[in-house]
């Protein structure tokens, strides 16, 4: 997927033809219409990626604080807040929205029972992020999570912010809502929400991070080497339950983002890998006992570069692929609970 590049107004032009024909195939139930028209739009972005609009780099123009006094002029601000990638994702991700009334009725229903941990979370999202912060304030981002847990009656989970976050960045907070709940109970269920009991939770999650290890083996020899004798856990699990929601910049993290809802979830594993084969000169480098510090650490994740990963992951994906076994798995993992418990025992016996 190439960077946007001159014909940028031509791509936002064909990109919203192809949207337009999208829905009114939908209006239509032309279903297999449809579904060509989104195959479209996959390889659209694939190809030259959403170029990036001016609105984005302004703050918003409407006062989140005053979301209650605004509710009659709602559908305005929808459309004034929602951008070309916000379109794009709701397609991709099969998002329907949800009645202003609904919503509003779960913000006044005000704090949740996992308020004060959603509190903690929101403060640090993206903090030293401009961009980011001039955006999404963190009173959207506390009324999206919040409403998250009383319309679902599920707990928070540490990364729902990271969703919620880049979700409300680049549509409306109404959208946002019905984006976040999408990713978190039907696109990645197991990496956040546990239904039975605590050993399970962040199942998925964890089983991603095996995975990234598994691929390292296939893929590149001397970097799963260098690492083996550190659980993947140690340096894997942050980047995958984060959706690479660790690795700074914001902007491309949002550019990663396209690739992974175009191709499909289960890639962010793939996404993951890639990111750490790109460093394996310095990991390779580095003093075992200084890797998980210095390169691969939760707050020292190498800078992420959205075009170098999808090309590693494009590079990799074959070697992967012909792994039936592996392939399968990385398939599974985010939605099949017995696939996700049976990798993480798998594990179990690995030196």
């Amino acid at each position: 997927m190439s960077r946007p590049g001159p014909d940028d107004r031509n791509i936002v032009t064909v990109l919203h033809q192809i949207l337009e024909n999208y829905y009114i195939a939908i209006r239509a139930k032309k279903i297999k219409e449809a579904e060509q028209i989104l195959q479209q739009i996959r390889k659209t972005v694939l190809l030259h990626g959403i170029p990036e609009e001016k609105q984005v780099h302004r703050p918003r123009e409407v006062n989140e604080d005053e979301f209650f006094k605004v509710q009659e002029e709602v559908p305005k601000i929808r459309k004034l807040e929602m951008t070309m990638r916000g379109r794009v994702w709701m397609v991709l991700l099969g998002i329907n929205g949800i009645k202003q009334s609904e919503y509003m009725s779960l913000v006044k229903r005000r704090e949740c029972k996992c308020y004060a941990k959603i509190r903690r979370d929101t403060s640090r999202t993206w903090a030293t992020d401009v961009l980011f912060q001039q955006r999404v304030s963190e009173t959207r981002l506390v009324r999206v999570l919040n409403s998250y847990t009383h319309k679902y009656d599920k707990d928070y989970v540490q990364g729902m912010d990271v969703l919620a976050g880049g979700m409300l960045f680049v549509m409306p907070e109404i959208d946002a809502f019905a984006g976040m709940s999408r990713l978190v109970n039907e696109c990645f269920p197991l990496y956040w929400v546990s239904t039975d009991t605590d050993k399970t939770a962040m199942i998925g999650a964890f089983a991603g991070a095996i995975l990234v290890k598994e691929v390292l083996r296939d893929c590149d020899l001397d970097v799963y080497r260098q690492l083996n004798g550190f659980h993947p856990y140690t340096y894997a699990f942050p980047a995958v339950s984060s959706i690479s929601g660790i690795a700074p910049p914001f902007e491309e993290l949002l550019r990663l983002w396209d690739f992974i809802f175009c191709f499909g979830v289960h890639v962010n594993v793939l996404c993951v890998a890639a990111q750490i084969i790109l460093y394996r000169d310095k990991i390779l480098k580095s003093k075992r006992n200084k890797i998980l510090q210095h390169v691969l650490g939760q707050r020292k994740w190498p800078h992420l570069d959205a075009r170098k990963t999808i090309e590693k992951t494009m590079e990799i994906l074959p070697t992967v692929r012909r792994n039936t076994t592996l392939w399968e798995r990385i398939c599974m993992h985010t939605v099949d609970r017995d696939t996700a418990e049976g990798i993480c025992n798998d594990h179990s016996d690995w030196e």
